[in-house]
């Protein structure tokens, strides 16, 4: 790119001058003229020179950035694969949620049966427990009526 710029000063230079092929006679440089394209030709090396050094520079930027680039990409590469590695353990890990959740709700609802269950024993367990108390009542009474009836008997007897 630089030396295209300075063949290109150099090649309008060279067209703006006159040329022994334009004219009939020799052209003679004077000493200031001569002393110009000198003067010239030193300041386009010394830019050349400078562009040569921007161009060796930014070719040692775009390597950097090149290495840096790859870099880039290994460690892109390597968080993907984590990244697909995470998504498979979030996928585990929800399914066993899943599971869980279905394990819970079914430990729920064995709960909710078993104290249906506890509760309908409970309530059985009362009623028997009422007609025990009744039996008991019927019993002590048809005790205590034959016991009335026994006495009853018994004086009888002895008058």
């Amino acid at each position: 790119m630089k030396c295209r710029i300075f063949l290109f000063i150099v090649s309008a230079w060279l067209f703006l001058l006159p040329s022994a092929g334009f004219c009939s006679g020799q052209y003679v440089l004077t000493e200031s003229e001569l002393t110009t394209l000198e003067t010239n030709l030193t300041q386009l090396k010394t830019n050349n020179d400078k562009l040569q050094e921007a161009l060796t520079k930014s070719e040692k930027a775009l390597t950097q950035a090149g290495r840096k680039s790859d870099e880039l990409t290994n460690q892109i590469s390597e968080l993907r694969q984590t990244l697909s590695e995470s998504q498979k353990q979030v996928a585990i890990l929800q399914a066993r949620l899943q599971t869980l959740d279905r394990q819970t709700q079914e430990a729920q609802s064995s709960l909710a049966t078993a104290q249906s269950e506890l509760e309908s024993a409970r309530a059985s367990f009362e009623t028997l427990e009422k007609e025990h108390a009744r039996t008991e009542e019927r019993l002590r009474t048809q005790k205590t009526a034959w016991e009335v009836i026994a006495g009853g008997l018994a004086l009888v007897l002895l008058f």
